[in-house]
């Protein structure tokens, strides 16, 4: 797992995004660091190159994927769901 950035949630300072070229985003509660909320949040495909958070809307993501596009997300503790994608 590679990580290419971190992404710190704006509406809630507790939770990390991270994204890899692995596929996967993955949730992170810095209050218990050694091990991610969830392991495979969502699976986006060929690598996640960056994420950005909605500036008014919490726990929806723009990820860009290294191969597919843009990829729209809700994410929360303990799921993602691929709203939509722009390839």
């Amino acid at each position: 797992m590679d990580i290419c950035c971190i992404a710190k949630n704006p509406s809630d300072p507790n939770f990390l995004l991270t994204r890899s070229y692995d596929e996967y985003l993955r949730l992170w509660d810095v209050r218990s660091i050694s091990k991610p909320v969830n392991e495979t949040l969502v699976c986006l495909g060929r690598g996640v190159w960056r994420v950005k958070h909605h500036p008014y809307v919490p726990g929806v993501v723009l990820a860009a994927c290294m191969h597919n596009g843009l990829a729209i997300v809700k994410i929360d503790e303990e799921k993602g769901e691929l709203m939509e994608i722009y390839a």
